[in-house]
């Protein structure tokens, strides 16, 4: 059985992604090397005819025309190679474009699958930055085992069966002259297989840190802080750590590379000795020996040479591209495609959750219950498990206990496809789409073709205002020529987004930072008279927008400390009435 990340079997692989992208280039570029390979050893053999007639000619046994046609040959062959390598060129090009694109796309696709939990774990990170990685390379291995298998494997075949009818030890001197490049071949492959685990957390971080000095994001506060020379710092130590890795597996290659071609300069002194040796016996002319001795350092070492440039970088790079394609083949777990109704209750029973590599739950043991149509508020302090709660109570996590159910089914196993049908959220860390005000709206539900208006005047986005200069036309990026907003305009862009899509549950995880506690307040008042009927669910830190919910949940360590309306957790002197009464004075003009 062929072992996984092998290179015979990440070969096999990249070849199915070729004939999927490019059948028919596929079919022709094999059709081309094997021509070529063919003419190559035609050109030899062609090479050694006009030799042998020239000695004859030379000596008067043969008339000067008997020359003519294997030069005519020689010619005719040289010009049908040209035209092919333009053929191959041609289909080469087309193969690697099609393939970088589709393998961009495949990669893409896959990181959409994963299930969000997983791009909490830095081994995933890890895996991605890797499969992001080979993708350039992916082509090059394919076309190295295209170029073995057809022009240059045909072409040592068809060359050692010439040479062995002549005399059997010249074939076999061919042969060893090339064995010790591909011996060292097989030894680099490992080496910069590792090379590439020790690699990819190094390029995240390397990535990371120049975000942070000059990344549009991070620019102003890095400046305003003066941390340009920390971060310079960071990343400079990251990038001398990733090159130090870089250097070791390169001096190994080298080294070894050294020893290689001192083997493979000895295979081919041996060649041209075997050479003299068969023609002072007799076993070849000297039409031939003068043939593929002068072709010898053009023809034979170009094809070593193109075996040790195409093997060697596909060596240094399967690795890379090992890991393109165990990401593609990771398993999935595409769940049943079952119908879940949002608009029935929802249960959590006995929840606990971890993240990855946590030492400690942000969820523990937990049980709520929602009723239909019913808004509910959840609160308090940084890290208490707020945020954490709505996503595994919308499935965007699995819980690593208990169970979540709507309308009586659970969410276990149930396809992304299918679960978050009915769901709408609104993130603290929401996206700004460089696009269009109408199109950073309509991302909310592609499939929904209904009037955006409604939406955005709910999110209070004012789109007849100066801020839009070209209404629902205005594309909100000043990189591409259009404005940018404020954070409280994007905020109300992004709520828009969010009760755009049709929903029966709709999530609101602290979106209004960027917005004052009165407006807040205002907005969430607006958003619970829009959701009547629905189940809505806000998590906010300011408790005054957290009055106009039906329940208030209060999460403590993980744990629900207390939950009612707000008027029973304020005549309780709860944890709730403390965290209310020190931001009262905020309300006072509500």
């Amino acid at each position: 059985m062929m072992k996984k990340n092998s290179t015979i079997w990440v070969c096999f692989k990249m070849m199915g992604y070729f004939l999927k992208t490019s059948p028919v280039q596929w079919l022709r570029w094999h059709a081309q090397a094997v021509l070529q390979s063919v003419g190559t050893v035609a050109s030899l053999w062609a090479t050694v005819v006009i030799f042998d007639n020239i000695a004859d000619i030379a000596t008067g046994e043969e008339p000067i025309w008997t020359a003519t046609y294997p030069i005519l040959i020689f010619a005719g062959i040289a010009l049908v190679r040209n035209v092919f390598d333009s053929i191959g060129n041609q289909s080469w090009n087309i193969m690697n474009n099609r393939n970088l694109l589709y393998m961009r796309k495949k990669v893409a696709e896959k990181a959409g699958r994963l299930d969000p939990i997983q791009l909490e774990n830095p081994q995933t990170l890890d895996e991605i930055n890797k499969a992001i990685q080979g993708i350039p390379y992916s082509f090059q291995l394919g076309d190295t085992v295209m170029s073995m298998t057809t022009y240059f494997g045909l072409f040592f075949l068809v060359l050692g069966i010439y040479l062995t009818n002549m005399d059997p030890r010249l074939g076999w001197a061919v042969a060893l002259a090339i064995v010790p490049k591909l011996l060292s071949l097989l030894v680099k492959g490992p080496l910069y297989a590792k090379l590439e685990d020790k690699s990819a957390p190094l390029r995240r971080q390397v990535l990371s840190y120049r975000e942070a000095m000059s990344g549009q994001e991070f620019l102003k506060e890095t400046r305003m802080l003066g941390a340009s020379h920390f971060f310079k710092g960071k990343y400079l130590e990251a990038l001398k750590l990733l090159n130090v890795e870089t250097w070791r597996a390169n001096a190994k290659s080298a080294t070894l590379d050294l020893l290689m071609t001192i083997a493979t300069s000895i295979g081919y002194l041996g060649v041209i000795y075997l050479l003299f040796q068969s023609l002072t016996e007799g076993y070849i002319s000297v039409g031939v020996f003068a043939a593929v001795f002068s072709t010898l350092a053009t023809t034979i070492i170009a094809v070593i040479n193109g075996i040790e440039f195409r093997l060697g970088l596909a060596s240094q790079h399967t690795g890379s591209v090992a890991n393109l394609v165990n990401f593609l083949e990771r398993p999935e777990s595409i769940g049943a495609e079952k119908t879940i109704n949002w608009q029935g209750d929802l249960k959590l029973e006995n929840i606990t959750f971890t993240y990855p590599n946590a030492t400690k739950p942000s969820l523990k043991n937990l049980s709520l219950s929602i009723s239909p149509g019913e808004t509910l508020a959840i609160v308090g302090v940084n890290g208490s498990g707020k945020s954490t709660l709505t996503k595994v109570l919308m499935g965007l996590y699995e819980p690593t206990s208990g169970e979540v159910l709507v309308g009586g089914k659970s969410l276990k196993g149930v396809s992304s496809k299918t679960r978050y049908r009915g769901v709408s959220a609104v993130f603290q860390k929401f996206q700004r789409y460089q696009m269009t005000l109408k199109e950073n709206i309509q991302l909310g539900d592609i499939n929904n073709e209904g009037d955006l208006s409604n939406a955005m005047e709910q999110a209070g986005v004012l789109v007849n205002s100066e801020a839009y200069p070209n209404g629902a036309d205005t594309v909100l990026s000043r990189e591409f020529e259009g404005v940018d907003l404020s954070g409280g305009q994007w905020q109300r862009v992004a709520i828009a987004r969010g009760l755009y899509r049709n929903h029966d549950l709709i999530v609101l995880d602290e979106p209004t930072a960027a917005i004052d506690p009165i407006e807040e307040s205002r907005l969430y008042e607006k958003f619970a008279e829009i959701s009547k009927d629905k189940t809505a669910i806000i998590v906010t830190h300011r408790l005054g927008s957290a009055k106009i919910a039906d329940r208030i949940v209060v999460m403590e360590d993980g744990q629900i400390a207390e939950i009612g309306s707000h008027e029973e957790l304020l005549s309780k002197k709860s944890l709730y009435e403390k965290m209310y009464r020190s931001q009262e004075q905020w309300y006072m003009s509500a």
